[in-house]
């Protein structure tokens, strides 16, 4: 599959109107200049390698995203999966805190110790990773 007329970010460089053949789920070549008859026109939108988020305190939002609001893990993964990958994030290593539960008795506060009566409770969690491997033949 040809992608055609895009900006390529390259590791060394920007290429205003270039093409990348994908075969088999992997970069095969690329070009600097649009092919004909492409599978996929970009019309100058910018294509790049997705990015990794080497620490993120991000599940703890999706799993209470306010003070004493759980949600049920498998919905709170799946949404952050997807905000991830619209984001270009295609890899997110999660920092995640294995104690049974905040000073405040629940995952994420914003109140006071006095505001809150909820009890602890644990957590597990597993990192959402979107990765999608690309390799460059020269």
């Amino acid at each position: 599959m040809w992608l055609s007329d895009f900006r390529l970010v390259l590791a060394d460089r920007i290429v205003e109107h270039g093409s990348v053949h994908i075969e088999n789920g992997l970069i095969a070549e690329v070009r600097e200049a649009p092919v004909a008859n492409a599978d996929v026109e970009g019309r100058g939108l910018i294509l790049m390698p997705g990015l990794i988020d080497m620490h993120g305190d991000m599940i703890e939002r999706e799993l209470e995203p306010r003070p004493n609001v759980p949600m049920p893990m498998e919905l709170g993964l799946r949404d952050l999966d997807r905000r991830l990958t619209v984001a270009g994030v295609t890899t997110a290593y999660a920092a995640l805190s294995f104690s049974p539960g905040s000073a405040y008795g629940h995952v994420r506060s914003t109140s006071t110790p006095a505001a809150s009566s909820a009890p602890s409770r644990p957590i597990a969690a597993s990192s959402p990773s979107t990765t999608r491997s690309m390799r460059v033949s020269k």
